[in-house]
Parts: structure tokens; sequence; C-alpha cells
């Protein structure tokens, strides 16, 4: 009898769910049409990518610029005060190596004393 009972109670707990699921899925339903949701033409999209491109081509030739400019003066600026002042040229030298060798120095230590 409590065999009946409880395989009974299993079977009006199923009902219940598959009750419950079926509810759940109708309101899911109504909910999806209740929302029309429209995508963007191709076009669109299309349009958007060569807008970007062209902006990113843009951006990549003003720095191409900048950079070769800077790079000339920076070129120029070397070649003149080796070429007019290699003393001055070669005091630079020595306080650019010297600050370079302290700062990588000062840097692994700083890295090793962190680890």
């Amino acid at each position: 009898m409590k065999e009946r009972k409880n395989g009974q109670l299993d079977h009006d707990q199923d009902e219940a769910i598959l009750k419950s699921i079926e509810e759940i899925e109708i309101g899911l339903e109504k909910l999806d049409s209740s929302f029309h949701i429209e995508t963007p033409n191709i076009e669109w999209f299309e349009q958007m990518v060569v807008q970007q491109k062209s902006e990113l081509r843009k951006k990549l030739i003003r720095d191409v610029t900048i950079f070769v400019i800077v790079a000339l003066i920076i070129v120029s600026t070397v070649l003149f005060t080796l070429q007019q002042l290699p003393v001055v040229f070669l005091i630079l030298q020595v306080f650019a190596s010297i600050f370079v060798i302290t700062y990588s120095a000062l840097r692994f230590k700083k890295q090793v004393n962190e680890t």
C-alpha cells in the first residue's frame, strides 16, 4: 500500500513538473512573440567596416609619418653632433650609457626583490 502511495506521489510530482515546464515554455513563446528584433542590413555592416578600415589607415599613415619625422630629427641631431662637436657627442654617449646601465640595474634589483 505504501509503495502505491509513493508511486502515486512521484507520478503527481512528475506531472506537476511537466505542467510547470509547459507553462514556462508557453510564457517564453509569448515573450518571444511580443518583441520583434530586427537585424541591421548587411550594407550597414559593410559600410561600417569600410569606414573603420579608412580611419585605421589614416591613423597608421599619421603615426608612421610622425615616427619617420622624429627618427630623422634624432638621426640628424646625432650626426650633426658627431660631425661638429665630437667631444660633446662622446660625453653624451658616456652619460647615456651610465644612465641605461644604472636604470637597468635598479629595475632588475627591484624586480628581484618583489619576487
